[in-house]
């Protein structure tokens, strides 16, 4: 399967199990404790808020922050291109499977943030978005554009941007540092996605993202969730990086809190009868302009 994001992408009423008749889409947004290296902990923390979710506002998407296996690899002292190659995961592959199978269980879609992927001989900055009822599991995987001068040395930057729709509402995926380079959520809202999902890097880069969030979600006048989270260093150490729902004038109704304290927050979308969206041009434009600002190193 091509799970390119320029595909025709369609996830159909009769695919949520049951539920036609959903008016409104809600999205279970966790503001996440993760514990470096430590991937069983973190996956059965995933577990436990998914369940806690499901009991509360019983959600249909629910989103898992960025590199929730084990931390930021990537940064950690010491990495060399055979260690992020063990820590890689191949899609399909075992993560995959613990994944599709978690979805599976509480009837829940998975949108995850960064994952390291290891395809061929290449590395891969990865966010999949997972289906309970489709066969395969994943059906849509972007790859991060906007790459750091460190992660350029190990990693291959992805080709297209990262938009799916979900029934009639259009979503667009971030991941990190995508969310400083301003053309590429700008590309997303003019693509008439319905909401922008930015994980962020539990990193120590993105502790002032507060007000690049607000500015993106201004600018482009669409919802913007960003998905943060706290890290628990060796040293006790703690990094905590905002999770925050912003609307599109600029209204924040969802932020977690300085304590470092572990918060689920909500937000819904509507589900309309329909909305025709054409694709061929609007693709077509959007290839050329990254195209473009790849040749002006606008991005990696």
């Amino acid at each position: 399967m091509d799970y390119s994001s320029f595909d025709d992408i369609k996830i159909n009423r009769r695919d949520l199990g049951g539920i036609e008749d959903i008016k409104e889409l809600k999205i279970a947004v966790p503001h996440m404790r993760i514990v470096p290296r430590s991937k069983r902990d973190n996956i059965n923390r995933v577990i436990e808020l998914i369940k806690e979710s499901k009991k509360d506002h019983d959600p249909h998407i629910f989103l898992i922050p960025s590199w929730f296996i084990a931390g930021p690899i990537i940064e950690y002292p010491g990495i060399n291109q055979n260690t992020l190659r063990k820590f890689a995961e191949k899609i399909p592959g075992p993560l995959v499977s613990i994944l599709i199978d978690i979805a599976r269980k509480n009837s829940i879609y998975l949108l995850t943030g960064s994952l390291l992927e290891r395809a061929g001989p290449r590395l891969y900055i990865s966010s999949l978005f997972i289906s309970p009822f489709k066969e395969e599991g994943v059906v849509f995987k972007y790859r991060k554009l906007n790459l750091t001068n460190n992660e350029n040395i190990y990693i291959a930057p992805g080709k297209d941007l990262g938009i799916f729709d979900f029934d009639t509402v259009r979503l667009g995926v971030l991941l990190e540092e995508d969310i400083y380079a301003p053309e590429i959520p700008r590309i997303l809202a003019l693509s008439d996605t319905d909401l922008i999902v930015s994980f962020n890097k539990l990193s120590k880069s993105f502790v002032n993202i507060r007000h690049i969030v607000m500015t993106r979600a201004i600018e482009n006048k669409t919802l913007l969730i960003n998905v943060g989270g706290i890290l628990e260093l060796s040293n006790k150490e703690v990094i905590d990086i905002k999770t925050m729902i912003v609307k599109g004038d600029g209204e924040i109704v969802g932020e977690s809190k300085d304590s470092s304290e572990e918060e689920i927050f909500y937000a819904s979308l509507k589900i309309r009868s329909s909305k025709k969206r054409s694709r061929k041009t609007e693709v077509d434009l959007l290839k050329r302009i990254i195209s473009y600002a790849r040749k002006k190193r606008i991005i990696s």
